[in-house]
């Protein structure tokens, strides 16, 4: 299973502000949900990039934020345990 990296992208002269979720199998970019804090726009580019790369089983996902201000998601499913 791949690590998720979720990054914030602000607003430009011709798109507005947006998140973008990255793994090595791909990446998604979503507008800005003013309708929810950072965290929950995180976890719906979390979501969505999940379902687009078809990961979407009943697995858990962790979030947490690094110091550079990026987010990191990453799988705790039974099967991937070390």
């Amino acid at each position: 299973m791949q690590a998720i990296t979720i990054k914030y992208l602000p607003a430009t002269n011709t798109k507005g502000s947006r998140w973008k979720a990255t793994a090595a199998a791909g990446s998604i970019t979503l507008g800005y949900d003013h309708a929810l804090n950072s965290e929950g726009n995180v976890k719906a580019a979390v979501k969505a990039l999940v379902k687009k790369l078809a990961w979407d089983r009943a697995d858990t996902w962790h979030i947490g934020g690094t110091p550079d201000g990026h987010w990191v998601a990453v799988c705790a499913s039974h099967w991937s345990r070390v």
